[in-house]
């Protein structure tokens, strides 16, 4: 081997090179368990994957948390419908007959007010009727003895 010493230069160097490479892959992490280490991370970022997917998504004993959410947001306008058509005019309604009570009130002081005056009027009416039966009776019996005394006098 020693006829051409650039052949022998090129193989040693090329033998030098290899057992370089061969170093390097000895002691690569990679190669030393590294892609197991890769493919069990990997094998676990899958299985942690497919449970979220699980729980988003659901199985067939449990609901997902997306059919959750759109479960509730369906209930929630159901909610709002009810709240447009019923709450919303059962409590306009409640404040109308609120107002109308509060201006019964005001009503029904007034009427204890009227019903007070009336008892009053209906008390000066009775005396007044009183007097003028007084008036009336001595009126009359006056009349009474004019005429008996000018039909009794000759």
């Amino acid at each position: 081997m020693n006829d051409n010493p650039a052949l022998e230069l090129l193989l040693t160097n090329i033998q030098n090179q290899l057992s370089a490479v061969e170093a390097k892959l000895n002691n690569a992490a990679s190669l030393n368990g590294g892609f197991d280490k890769l493919v069990v991370s990997v094998d676990k970022l899958q299985a942690d994957v497919d449970e979220v997917k699980g729980l988003l998504i659901g199985d067939g004993t449990k609901v997902g948390v997306v059919s959750r959410v759109r479960e509730l947001e369906l209930a929630q306008v159901e909610r709002q419908k009810f709240l447009t058509n019923v709450v919303e005019p059962g409590l306009k309604e409640h404040q109308r007959l609120v107002f109308q009570m509060e201006q019964f009130d005001g009503l029904l002081e007034r009427d204890d007010e009227q019903a007070k005056e009336l008892t009053l009027l209906k008390e000066r009416v009775a005396i007044l009727n009183k007097v003028m039966w007084l008036l009336g009776t001595g009126t009359a019996g006056l009349l009474l003895k004019a005429v008996m005394a000018m039909v009794v006098t000759p």
